[in-house]
């Protein structure tokens, strides 16, 4: 059961993970202060969350130092793709997610925070990467 909810933990961390490098590249593109979009983000908004604290800062500065890293997320989206089928759960975010973190995976992100899903979302948006 333990093995079940570090799943279910890493289903909605991959998911939420993905949301916030789109919101952030939309607040980028949109010429927003990301100073502004952090602190809401971090702790006045409806989805703030101690993920949000932790991973906000890293996206405004483009600084990924691993505290878990994405090509660990990638692997267990990939599990809970097999045990969703299995279990013959749908799984639509999850499996969205774990496209773009096997894809980021296979780039030079793997061993950066799960937070450098960011870098793929900026790159297909057509954001200049660092």
């Amino acid at each position: 059961m333990g093995l079940y909810l570090k799943l279910v933990n890493n289903l909605i961390a991959g998911s939420y993970m993905l949301a916030l490098a789109e919101g952030f590249t939309l607040a980028e593109r949109a010429g927003l202060d990301l100073d502004v979009v952090t602190s809401f983000l971090s702790g006045g908004s409806i989805v703030s969350s101690p993920l949000s604290s932790m991973k906000s800062p890293m996206m405004r500065d483009g600084k990924y130092e691993t505290q878990f890293r994405l090509s660990l997320m990638a692997k267990d989206l990939r599990i809970i793709e097999e045990e969703c089928r299995a279990l013959g759960v749908a799984n639509f975010l999850s499996s969205l997610a774990s496209k773009m973190f096997d894809s980021a995976s296979r780039s030079d992100l793997g061993d950066k925070d799960m937070a450098s899903i960011q870098e793929l979302v900026r790159k297909l948006s057509g954001v200049r990467t660092s």
